[in-house]
């Protein structure tokens, strides 16, 4: 169940980078859900705005969480987004979705530490 996910998520999100974290969602294949979105953010993106966000995250490859033989670097654990604003995070997260968390630029310093605490709660 995502939700009960993206609570573990949100609770490691906030005790690791504050008020750096932005927005968790969860990116459905035709859809999303946002789950947490920072108060001083709400007023920034319209519902389109936000949804069209999302939506660029849609063309990236095919996320997996199995290990496979034909993967020399092994299977991919999380897709990193680096962008003027935020990081961006993507877990694959079940077969019909994945996760997104997005986290101020600051977070970057400590980028490896976070995703290795991240996927142990998913």
């Amino acid at each position: 169940m995502p939700h009960e996910t993206t609570a573990r998520l949100a609770e490691y999100a906030h005790n690791n980078v504050n008020d750096a974290l932005r927005t968790i969602a969860v990116v459905y294949e035709g859809d999303c859900e946002v789950l947490y979105l920072r108060d001083d953010l709400k007023g920034e993106y319209t519902a389109a705005e936000y949804k069209s966000v999302v939506d660029s995250f849609r063309v990236v490859p095919e996320l997996t969480s199995d290990m496979t033989s034909e993967a020399p670097l092994g299977s991919k654990q999380c897709l990193i987004h680096y962008h003027e604003k935020a990081f961006v995070f993507q877990f694959p997260h079940e077969a019909c979705h994945s996760l997104l968390l997005s986290v101020e630029p600051t977070v970057g310093s400590r980028l490896q530490s976070f995703i290795n605490g991240c996927q142990q709660r998913l």
